[in-house]
C-alpha cells in the first residue's frame, strides 16, 4: 500500500500527467486480502494477489480503437468465427455485436463537449 501511495504522490508532484481543473482527481486505494476466485478448468491461473483499477476517463478510446482494429484484422481472415458457430451465432450476428461496441464516435463527442466546456469556462474567466 505504501508503494501505491508513493507512486500516486510521484504522479501528482511530477505533473507528468495533466489533470483538468474542473474534474476531481482523487485517488482511493484499498486492499482486498481475499485471493481472486478462479473457475475450475478456466483459463485463469490461481493467484494469491491481484490488482484492480477503476478509472473514469475517455482515454480508454485509444485502447478500444486498438481492439477494434485487431478485431477487424482477425474478422477479415475469419480467424475465430468458427468458434461461435458451435453456439449457433452467425457471422453476421458477431459483426453486429462488434458494431454495437464501436464507441469511437460517442467518445469523440464526449471529448469535444468536455473541451468546449473548458473553453467556455476560460472565456468566462477572461470576461470577469
Amino acid at each position: 500500500l505504501q508503494d501505491v501511495n508513493s507512486a500516486i504522490a510521484g504522479i501528482k508532484t511530477k505533473r507528468s500527467i495533466q489533470f483538468v481543473d474542473w474534474c476531481p482527481t482523487g485517488f482511493k486505494v484499498g486492499i482486498n486480502y481475499q485471493p481472486p476466485t478462479v473457475v475450475p478448468g478456466g483459463d485463469l491461473a490461481k493467484l494469491q494477489r491481484a490488482v484492480c483499477m477503476l478509472a473514469n476517463t475517455t482515454s480508454i478510446a485509444e485502447a478500444w480503437a486498438r481492439l477494434d482494429y485487431k478485431f477487424d484484422l482477425m474478422y477479415a481472415k475469419r480467424a475465430f468465427v468458427h468458434w461461435y458457430g458451435s453456439i449457433h451465432l452467425r457471422a453476421f450476428d458477431l459483426f453486429d455485436r462488434k458494431m454495437s461496441l464501436c464507441l469511437d464516435e460517442p467518445i469523440a463527442k464526449i471529448e469535444h463537449a468536455l473541451d468546449m466546456k473548458k473553453f467556455l469556462r476560460t472565456i468566462q474567466c477572461m470576461n470577469h
